[in-house]
């Protein structure tokens, strides 16, 4: 009896535990599930939003090639309506010898009508009579009509230009890039075995503390165009089409090279200043790579977009650009260069313009005559500082 009395205690226990277990695992399970069911829903979200962007991105390049082509519909009749000038034509007819009298203005009127291409009034009825003083026995027969080019050549040439126009319309428009962009991404290359050699995907940063905070809507505008931020950019070693993607994105978003370079680099929060589509495109770079611990931002990332990166990787075979290390340029220890190497030059030249100004140099001349100098930039700013300390 003690026997199987142990025996049922030791069976309640383990069917305890295991319950316990079961419920443990259907709750994990219910998570998950749930989480799954909550990313659907926000990338869903925010896939409307994309779509809905895009959309009126489209609306308004059509809105755009429209008005184009009424611009260059009108200029072409302007052009071809506008080839004889009255005046011009009136005024030669009075010069040079030569003198247009009786009814002018209907000579005019004609060749208005003539310039719209339009057909004079069925009442008129007009005569021209030309004398040739100078060849005054001079007889002709009747006019004989001149060939005036067959109206079907400049109807081909409109055709063919307004065909070529017709085909890229109806082309497919490529809107997988802003307008403001400051580069196409170029064709990737199909995968192979021997392409790649880092490795598995990278699913997620090592220290991956997600949030719920959504990237940036990609129906609103940027702060600030590629025009004005590559403007922002002059006086600075920066080239703005050499940047990194995310960094590019921040000042769009509406901030300074220094400030953006900053936020990028640090334990900050970057996805909500970049669009949907540009993170995700990021996040495939980054996890192909294995290069999301080197972007510490990305650990904050919410999980639909690195869903989302992976069904991109999974549903292509091409090789996603490579990731790069951020580039950081110290503007200060350029400033300082450029202070040390113009402080020294002017110190000297107004000690030369000083009247009581001596040279000490053993040649009688100027050191500043030698065009080299004897300290170099950064060894003045060193030196500055010691004397300074």
């Amino acid at each position: 009896m003690i026997e199987l009395d142990n025996v049922r205690s030791g069976f309640s226990i383990l069917s305890n535990f295991w319950d316990d277990q079961f419920q443990l695992a259907r709750k994990q399970l219910d998570h998950k599930i749930s989480e799954h069911d909550r990313d659907f829903k926000r990338a869903a979200q925010d896939h409307e939003r994309e779509a809905r962007a895009l959309q009126a991105q489209v609306d308004s390049l059509s809105q755009e090639n429209d008005d184009l082509r009424d611009c260059i519909r009108g200029l072409e009749n302007r052009l071809s309506a506008g080839s004889l000038n009255v005046a011009r034509t009136m005024n030669f007819l009075n010069r040079h010898g030569t003198r247009v009298d009786g009814n002018w203005p209907r000579l005019k009127a004609l060749l208005e009508h003539a310039k719209d291409s339009k057909i004079p009034p069925s009442g008129w009825k007009t005569q021209i009579l030309v004398n040739a003083i100078d060849d005054f026995g001079a007889q002709f027969g009747p006019y004989t009509f001149e060939d005036e080019g067959s109206p079907d050549d400049g109807d081909s040439k409109e055709d063919d230009r307004s065909g070529n126009r017709d085909d890229g319309k109806n082309k497919p428009l490529d809107i997988s890039h802003d307008s403001s962009s400051p580069q196409q991404t170029p064709k990737k290359p199909k995968a192979s075995g021997k392409s790649r050699s880092q490795g598995p995907v990278q699913l997620r940063p090592s220290a991956y503390t997600p949030n719920d905070h959504d990237a940036l809507d990609a129906t609103k505008r940027p702060l600030r165009t590629v025009t004005q931020v590559r403007e922002s950019l002059e006086g600075l070693p920066v080239v703005w089409s050499k940047q990194r993607s995310d960094l590019q994105q921040v000042m769009l978003s509406g901030l300074d090279y220094q400030d953006a370079l900053d936020l990028v680099s640090g334990d900050n929060e970057v996805h909500t200043r970049i669009t949907s589509r540009a993170l995700t495109e990021m996040l495939v770079r980054m996890m192909y790579w294995g290069k999301l611990d080197q972007t510490p931002w990305t650990k904050y990332v919410p999980t639909w977009y690195f869903k989302s990166a992976e069904a991109l990787i999974e549903s292509t075979d091409e090789i996603s650009e490579r990731w790069p290390k951020l580039k950081k340029v110290r503007l200060e220890d350029e400033a300082e260069i450029q202070m040390a190497l113009y402080e020294d030059i002017s110190s000297e030249d107004d000690d030369e313009r000083d009247a009581d100004f001596q040279d000490s140099s053993p040649s009688g001349k100027s050191q500043s005559g030698s065009g080299r100098r004897a300290t170099p930039p950064r060894g003045a700013k060193h030196k500055r500082d010691s004397e300074s300390g």
